[in-house]
């Protein structure tokens, strides 16, 4: 999980795939951000779903985009009752 939006979230990705591990060219990330970009919706999403894609293909791309979504739908589920109880006060 990162904090800070798309844009630190893209970074994280480009130092852990590209700098640390080696696991992407830089020319092939650099590539497929700037698709992301010219394409409607979350880059920082359809940037890790292409990571995915390209290292492991198809399942690669479900578990990136699976594992993008789920930690932060992890911490905002548990509130969902509270948000329910406290809107139905006013």
């Amino acid at each position: 999980m990162s904090f800070g939006g798309p844009v630190a979230q893209i970074s994280l990705m480009h130092q852990s795939l590209v700098e640390d591990k080696g696991w992407l060219k830089e020319r092939d990330f650099l590539g497929a951000l700037s698709f992301c970009m010219l394409m409607l919706g979350p880059e920082a999403m359809q940037l890790a779903t292409f990571c995915g894609w390209k290292l492991r293909g198809t399942i690669g791309r479900l578990i990136a985009g699976l594992l993008f979504v789920l930690p932060g739908a992890a911490v905002i589920l548990p509130w969902l009752p509270f948000m329910r109880r406290s809107e139905t006060r006013r």
